[in-house]
C-alpha cells in the first residue's frame, strides 16, 4: 500500500507522553452531502503502549482487557508482531521504536472500535507514521497508512465500505495532533470527481480530546461502569444514526467485497487451526 505524507506533523515524542492514559474526547460527525446531519458524542479512549498493554489480574480479565485479536493481523500473536508485519509490508521498519495505540478496551466481552489509531516512532523517538485501522459493522477492517516525513497533504483512497449510505468511491484527508495532554484526529471524506465538477467534501469527523487520567489502570474501567460499556454504547449509537438516515429517505449503497490487505487480514493458509468444538 502506498504511504501518504502529512504536512506539519504535531506528534509529540513518546517519552513526553505518560501512558496508559485516558482521554475524554468529543467526536463531531457532520454529513454534508445528500441528507445533511450532524451529531456530537463524548467517548473515553485509552492511549497505551502496544508493548506494555494494561492488564487486570486473571480472574478479572473478562471485565476489561486489550486483546490483540480485536485488531489487525494473525490471532495468537502479539499486537506488536502484527503491526511490525504490516509496516514491513509497506516498507517501514521501526527498528525497536515505540507504538502508541488510541483505542477502547474490550469491555464485558465485547469490543468494537470504528477507528483505532497507532502512532509509530523510530528508535530515536521521531514520528514515522500513523496507522488508522478502520472497522465496519460487517466484521471487515482496513488500515490506512499516513506517513509523517514530507510536507505534502495527506490523502488516501477510500477502500472499505463503512457507512451503508456511501459507496467506496472517493478519498480521505487526514490530520493528527498528539501531545501529553491533548489530541486531535480529523478525517474528511471527499467523494470522487465527476463530469459535473471536482471532488467535494461529503462527510467530516473530528475527534478532539484531553487527558483526564494518567497513568491509568484497567481498574479504572472496573470502578467506572461507563468505561466498561463504551464499546456497547458505540455500536448502539452507530445503528441509531443509521436508522435516522434511513427514516429521512436514504437507501443503502451496494456493498463491494473487501479485498484482503497484506498484514491486516489473516490469509487462509496462515490462519491458526480451529480447535475442536469451534
Amino acid at each position: 500500500m502506498r504511504s501518504v505524507r502529512l504536512s506539519s506533523p504535531a506528534i509529540a515524542e513518546p517519552s513526553q507522553i505518560v501512558v496508559p492514559a485516558i482521554f475524554r474526547c468529543r467526536l463531531t460527525h457532520t454529513r454534508v452531502q445528500g441528507v445533511r446531519r450532524s451529531f456530537r458524542y463524548t467517548v473515553h479512549l485509552w492511549l497505551v503502549d502496544v508493548d506494555d498493554l494494561p492488564r487486570l489480574p486473571r480472574p478479572l480479565t473478562a471485565l476489561a482487557r486489550f486483546d490483540p485479536r480485536d485488531h489487525l493481523g494473525i490471532a495468537g500473536r502479539t499486537l506488536r508482531a502484527n503491526l511490525d508485519d504490516y509496516l514491513a509490508a509497506n516498507g517501514i521498519a521501526l527498528a525497536g521504536g515505540r507504538i502508541l495505540m488510541l483505542a477502547q478496551p474490550r469491555g464485558l466481552g465485547y469490543a468494537f472500535d470504528p477507528v483505532t489509531f497507532f502512532y509509530c516512532y523510530r528508535a530515536d523517538e521521531s514520528p514515522v507514521c500513523v496507522i488508522a485501522e478502520v472497522r465496519n459493522t460487517f466484521a471487515e477492517r482496513h488500515c490506512y497508512l499516513i506517513g509523517l516525513d514530507q510536507p505534502v497533504g495527506a490523502e488516501v483512497s477510500k477502500a472499505l465500505y463503512v457507512s451503508p449510505y456511501f459507496p467506496t468511491d472517493g478519498h480521505y484527508r487526514m490530520r493528527f495532533a498528539l501531545s501529553a495532554r491533548e489530541l486531535t484526529a480529523a478525517v474528511t471524506l471527499y467523494r470522487a470527481a465527476t463530469a459535473k465538477g471536482p471532488a467535494e467534501p461529503a462527510l467530516a469527523a473530528v475527534l478532539t480530546g484531553h487527558r483526564v487520567l494518567a497513568p491509568a489502570s484497567l481498574a479504572a474501567a472496573v470502578v467506572r461502569p461507563w468505561l466498561l460499556l463504551s464499546a456497547h454504547r458505540t455500536i448502539a449509537l452507530i445503528h441509531w444514526q443509521a436508522r435516522q438516515l434511513r427514516l429521512r429517505g436514504l437507501r443503502p449503497a451496494r456493498r463491494r467485497h473487501h479485498e484482503p490487505q497484506p498484514g491486516v487480514d489473516i490469509p487462509v493458509d496462515r490462519a491458526p487451526p480451529r480447535s475442536k468444538g469451534d
